[in-house]
């Protein structure tokens, strides 16, 4: 019976010495599986700060790619006013340069005109000292004419008044004879 019971004992401290290992054994595995959960908690925390850390850097490269396009597309359209201001300004300056040259054609034409008009009025000047001229010659052969021809006939009086006294003299010649 003391064997038995030494037996018996010995069983049931074997028996609480499993139980106690299933215990502590149970509770390992419930300590690994809660470190488990915790370490796939941490983890699926982790995955989903990456996951918005990533939609985050997404959408700052989305913000930023709209910003890049829309200073490109400023850019473009600061060159096309550039551009279309260069083209008016060249423009006007060629406006000008035509505008310039018609005004110099038509200074240069109002200058051959007032020349045409100077050298008319030179002409018709010359032409009227001339005309002049010769009126003031013509009177002065006229005068020469007159005076040579009144001289003549002073000298043709002179002659027939000799004459007239030497037929005189001669009749009274005549007469004594």
């Amino acid at each position: 019976a003391r064997q038995e019971e030494l037996a018996r004992q010995e069983e049931l401290a074997l028996q609480e010495e499993l139980a106690k290992e299933e215990k502590l054994a149970r509770e390992k595995e419930l300590a690994e599986q809660e470190e488990l959960a915790r370490k796939e908690e941490l983890a699926r925390q982790e995955q989903i700060a990456l996951q918005e850390e990533l939609a985050r850097e997404e959408e700052r490269a989305a913000q930023e790619e709209i910003a890049r396009q829309e200073e490109l597309a400023a850019q473009e359209e600061l060159a096309r006013q550039e551009e279309l201001a260069r083209q008016e300004e060249l423009a006007l300056q060629e406006e000008l340069a035509r505008e310039e040259e018609l005004a110099r054609e038509e200074e240069l034409a109002a200058q051959k005109e007032l020349a045409e008009q100077e050298e008319l009025a030179r002409q018709e000047e010359l032409a009227r000292q001339e005309e002049l001229a010769l009126q003031e010659e013509l009177a002065k052969e006229e005068k020469l004419a007159r005076e040579k021809e009144l001289a003549e006939q002073e000298e043709l009086a002179r002659k027939e008044e000799l004459a007239r006294q030497e037929q005189i003299a001669l009749q009274e010649e005549l007469a004594r004879e």
